[in-house]
């Protein structure tokens, strides 16, 4: 469900909470405090995650190049040494 969605329907229950007698009202509205705050630390929590994804992703591509330098340097490295085995 998109967040605009979710908040409209939280709208929409707090304004049918408003209409009942006020020993229902507050304990429904408790209720919908609740659901509030954990919706609040549940997307604090999948930013968190998202951000962290990219953070290994980037980790990923860079280390991605790193093998690769490597692998070139190693590879010249051989050809080097083969060379110089050839002119000795």
């Amino acid at each position: 469900m998109e967040n605009d969605t979710w908040l409209e329907k939280i709208r929409s229950t707090i304004e049918t909470i408003d209409g009942l007698p006020p020993e229902e009202r507050e304990r429904l509205q408790d209720l919908v405090d609740e659901t509030l705050a954990r919706h609040k630390q549940i997307r604090e929590s999948v930013e968190k995650s998202q951000i962290g994804l990219a953070k290994l992703d980037e980790l990923r591509a860079d280390l991605e190049l790193q093998t690769a330098y490597n692998r070139f340097d190693a590879e010249c490295l051989a050809r080097e040494i083969k060379n110089r085995d050839k002119e000795e």
